[in-house]
């Protein structure tokens, strides 16, 4: 497989479960984890600065991998935090609720066990 096949699924990971958007300047995350998952990790280059992100059932950790890298602002969930090589930052899981109820079936059309 060509690395650039897999362009499609790394943006649906880190745009779509990690949230990630570049605005003013600045990394914004809003990750969300599909009931299904239970971890998405991935790592990017932000400035000449390598980061990780991680995202579990208890929350979010970014850690900028380059020692000695200068300070890096970031937004997880809209929440401004700072990131050093020494100083991870860290966020709880927001777990969106459902604000409709789930669809049903028309009658007649449910599935069979």
């Amino acid at each position: 497989m060509h690395l650039a096949a897999c362009a499609g699924a790394w943006l649906a990971l880190v745009s779509g479960f990690g949230g990630l958007r570049a605005d003013d300047e600045q990394l914004q995350l809003a990750p969300r984890l599909p009931d299904k998952l239970d971890r998405i990790a991935f790592r990017l280059r932000w400035r000449g600065q390598r980061i990780a992100v991680e995202t579990t059932r208890a929350g979010t950790t970014v850690r900028l991998l380059d020692v000695g890298g200068q300070e890096i602002p970031i937004g997880i969930d809209g929440e401004l935090m700072t990131l050093t090589a020494a100083r991870p930052a860290t966020s709880p899981l927001i777990v969106p609720r459902p604000i409709t109820e789930p669809p049903r079936q028309p009658p007649g059309r449910e599935p069979r066990d």
